[in-house]
C-alpha cells in the first residue's frame, strides 16, 4: 500500500503497486474503518500491463490507440460506445476478451465488434461459454494495419459501476 486519501467523508482512495513476481489471480480486501469493515473488493493481478480508458474515445474517428498485448481498465455508460484502435500484422492471431459481469460490480451484457483497416466486420463476439455475458473472441488478421473495436453493452445500457477490464493480445501473450 502505498498511500490513503480521502477525498470525501464517505469515500477513500488507495495507491497499491503490485510487486513484479506477484502472483496472477484475484485478491480479496477489505478495509477497517471508524465505522466498521467495508465490503469486499477484488483486486485483479493480470498477465497484460494495465492501462485506464481514454476520456474521448466513443467514436470510431476518435477511437483510441492501444498498443496488442495489454488491458484496458474503462467503464460503459448508458448510451455509450467504446471505440478502441491497434495495429497488427497479416497472419497474426489476436485474441479479445472482455470482462463486465464477472468483476461483479453491475449487471450488464458486454458485446464487441472488430473492424479491418478497410471498415469491414472482422469479428462480433457477445456470449461466450467461458464468461456468461463476457465477450471472448480470436481472429487470424488477414488484412495488415490499423483495427478498430467498438465496445459496449448490447441493450445501451450502462452506468459508472459499469466497470470492464478489456485484454487485446496476439497469440504470443
Amino acid at each position: 500500500l502505498l498511500e490513503i486519501s480521502e477525498k470525501r467523508s464517505d469515500r477513500v482512495y488507495l495507491k497499491v503497486r503490485v510487486p513484479d513476481d506477484a502472483a496472477l489471480g484475484v485478491y480479496p480486501f477489505a478495509l477497517h474503518t471508524a465505522r466498521g469493515i467495508t465490503r469486499v473488493k477484488m483486486l485483479r493481478v493480470g498477465a497484460l500491463p494495465s492501462i485506464a480508458e481514454a476520456k474521448d474515445h466513443a467514436k470510431p474517428e476518435t477511437a483510441q490507440q492501444i498498443a496488442l498485448n495489454c488491458t484496458v481498465d474503462g467503464r460503459v455508460l448508458a448510451e455509450d460506445v467504446d471505440w478502441y484502435s491497434f495495429d497488427a500484422e497479416a497472419g497474426q492471431r489476436i485474441r479479445i476478451e472482455a470482462e463486465g459481469i464477472r468483476l461483479g460490480f453491475y449487471d450488464y451484457d458486454l458485446q464487441f465488434e472488430v473492424f479491418g483497416p478497410d471498415g469491414e466486420l472482422v469479428v462480433r463476439a457477445d456470449e461466450s461459454s467461458i464468461g456468461r455475458a463476457d465477450p471472448v473472441a480470436g481472429f487470424l488478421v488477414e488484412k495488415a494495419g490499423t483495427h478498430r473495436l467498438a465496445l459496449r453493452d448490447v441493450a445501451y445500457r450502462g452506468s459508472s459501476l459499469a466497470a470492464y477490464r478489456l485484454h487485446v493480445g496476439d497469440r504470443k501473450s
